[in-house]
Formats: structure tokens, C-alpha cells, sequence
């Protein structure tokens, strides 16, 4: 982990003054290091497992850096600027897919902030900007599935985080169903694949929705066709995360949300 000095660079670079323009001060530079540093990730330069290998923090530090940079810019003003935006959720993609481990290994407040943009950014009306930010929702929640089911130091520091918050996956769940079932989305497919994994990972949260969802029904009828539609969605569904079991569930969501649209 970084020091308190070597992290001010990374904070401190991220304020701007009172009055002053902050785009042109600050945020058009951190997305300019955004996507340095995806471009240097996703460009196979470099074989970054020989880091660790040597005891070399480089590149460790150099990540926690991006993502303080990151942590210093308020999700409003993030949200506000596509040039950021874009930067900011291609690198946090890229660092969730290939370099998971490393986010996992984040202190708390650093990755509650990187999966809370990541909540905002799903939401988006922005197809670009919901696929990726639910592509790297579901390289987290793999991550989780695969470590903790072998009770290994990521999988028991992903669950550290999750202790401390235990809101965070549990509402990517409900803003998952919530968009394929009340929004015109063009990129269903993109959104029903990280729904499996959090599912996997959230049973109870999810058991508790689907419960809400069946109480809020206001006739029998509806409440029996909900509960089919429920049990249909799981149908032929196994434990796993393999590429058939997820294009099974797939199709099982386009059936889903049939079903529900034309009754709610």
C-alpha cells in the first residue's frame, strides 16, 4: 500500500481551487491519466504478473494512485463530463477484468467508491456507459464466486468489504431487474449477464426481492403469474458461472421479462 505522501500525490492533484474552472484545471488531465492507463493495461506491453513475482510495487502503486485520483472527483461532476466518463469507466472495466485481484485489494473506502460509480453509471441512459459498467459489476461478482467458494485471501477480502457494506451488490441486483423489466433497454444481453453472477453471490438478497416483487402484487392472478415467471427464470440453471449456463439464463431472462412486461 502506498504511504501517506506518495498517496498525496494522487489526492492533492485532484482539488481544484475556489472559483477556478475545474475541467479545464483538473478533471480533462485525470481523464487524460484514465486512459493512459487503460490503454497501457488493456495493450499487452507488458507482462504485469512479474511485478508481484520480483516484489516489485510498481505497478501496485501505480493503480492505487489512478484509483485515489479516481476517489477525489465527486461522482456528480464524474457523471457530468462524457471525455471523464468515458476515461474513467473504460479504465475501472479494464482494471476489473484483468486486474481484479488488485481492486479486491483496495482499502474499503477506494472500492466502495469504484463500485458506487459503477452503480451510477449502470443506471445511465448511456448504452456504452451502463454495458460497461455492468461487464465490470460482473467480473467483481465472478471474482467473488470463483475465490470464495475456495476460501482464498481474495475471496476472504472481498467479504471484508461486503461486511462493511452490505448494500452495495444487493441494489446492482435490484437496478439490474428493475431496468430489464421497466426500460426499453438496447442492451438486454449486457445486463443479464452480470445478473447471474450477482445472483449467485446474493441468494438471500435475492430471495428477498423476488418475496417484495410477490407481495406488491395486488391480485392473486398477477401474484401466481410473477411467481411462475420467478421459478421459469431459475429453470435448468446450474451453480455455475460456465458460458452455456449463462446463455441458458439468458434466454431464460428474455422469457422473464415477457412475461412480467405484460403484466406490470
Amino acid at each position: 500500500a502506498l504511504d501517506g505522501g506518495e498517496l498525496s500525490d494522487g489526492d492533492s492533484a485532484a482539488r481544484a481551487p475556489p472559483g477556478v474552472d475545474a475541467y479545464r484545471m483538473l478533471y480533462k488531465g485525470a481523464g487524460v491519466c484514465c486512459s493512459i492507463m487503460s490503454r497501457a493495461l488493456s495493450g499487452n506491453y507488458v507482462n504485469f504478473g512479474v511485478f508481484a513475482l520480483y516484489g516489485d510495487a510498481a505497478f501496485s502503486d501505480a493503480l492505487e494512485v489512478a484509483f485515489r485520483l479516481a476517489l477525489a472527483i465527486p461522482p456528480a461532476d464524474l457523471m457530468a463530463y462524457q471525455k471523464l466518463c468515458k476515461a474513467y469507466f473504460g479504465m475501472i472495466e479494464i482494471m476489473c477484468a484483468n486486474h481484479t485481484a488488485n481492486v479486491v485489494a483496495l482499502e474499503h473506502t477506494v472500492f466502495r467508491h469504484v463500485v458506487s460509480t459503477l452503480l451510477d453509471g449502470l443506471m445511465s441512459a448511456e448504452v456504452w456507459m451502463s454495458t460497461q459498467c455492468a461487464a465490470a459489476l460482473d467480473h467483481l461478482a465472478e471474482y467473488r464466486f470463483a475465490q470464495t467458494k475456495k476460501s482464498s485471501p481474495g475471496g476472504s477480502s472481498f467479504l471484508a468489504h461486503i461486511k462493511r457494506s452490505p448494500e452495495l451488490f444487493p441494489r446492482s441486483l435490484e437496478i439490474l431487474l428493475n431496468m430489464i423489466l421497466n426500460e426499453d433497454c438496447a442492451n438486454q444481453w449486457s445486463l443479464s449477464r452480470p445478473l447471474l453472477s450477482i445472483i449467485m453471490t446474493n441468494e438471500d438478497a435475492f430471495l428477498q426481492l423476488k418475496q417484495r416483487i410477490l407481495a406488491s402484487q395486488p391480485t392473486q392472478e398477477r401474484h401466481a403469474i410473477v411467481a411462475d415467471a420467478f421459478d421459469k427464470l431459475m429453470l435448468d440453471v446450474q451453480p455455475n458461472l460456465e458460458s452455456r449456463n449463462r446463455d441458458r439464463f439468458t434466454q431464460n431472462v428474455t422469457l422473464f421479462r415477457q412475461a412480467l412486461r405484460a403484466i406490470l
